[in-house]
């Protein structure tokens, strides 16, 4: 199955940091997939996406760091995705996927913006 991290009512977006937790006893990650096309939010300004991720099964995380360089404005707003996080089951039960404290957005300047809320998710497999 696969999981879309998304941003949600956003306004001068430059950088994204997803970082995501799951049970690796009960979930493992097969890819990670950031959106470098029309799909991924931060190709809303016409600039160039500059992704980077990795996983790792054995602690239950996953890092998805992605910004845009060459847009106009530099920053973008809105709704959209960024990527795309494809899991497999590796035993029955319930898992959460949650975002970390880690998890972080940037403007152009390379200051924070003030995350409202992160939205995890509870996945049942069978």
């Amino acid at each position: 199955f696969t999981v879309e991290v998304m941003l949600e009512e956003v306004a001068n977006v430059f950088a994204v940091k997803a970082v995501l937790t799951f049970d690796p006893a009960k979930l493992q990650v097969n890819q990670i997939e950031v959106y470098e096309d029309a799909r991924s939010l931060l190709k809303a300004n016409g600039g160039t996406v500059i992704p980077f991720s990795r996983y790792d099964n054995a602690a239950g995380s996953a890092t998805i760091e992605v910004a845009t360089a060459t847009g106009d404005p530099p920053g973008v707003d809105g709704t959209g995705a960024v990527a795309k996080v494809t899991f497999s089951a590796a035993s029955t039960g319930s898992s959460l996927i949650s975002f970390t404290i880690s998890s972080a957005l940037r403007d152009p300047e390379n200051v924070d913006i003030t995350l409202s809320d992160l939205a995890d998710a509870v996945v049942e497999v069978q």
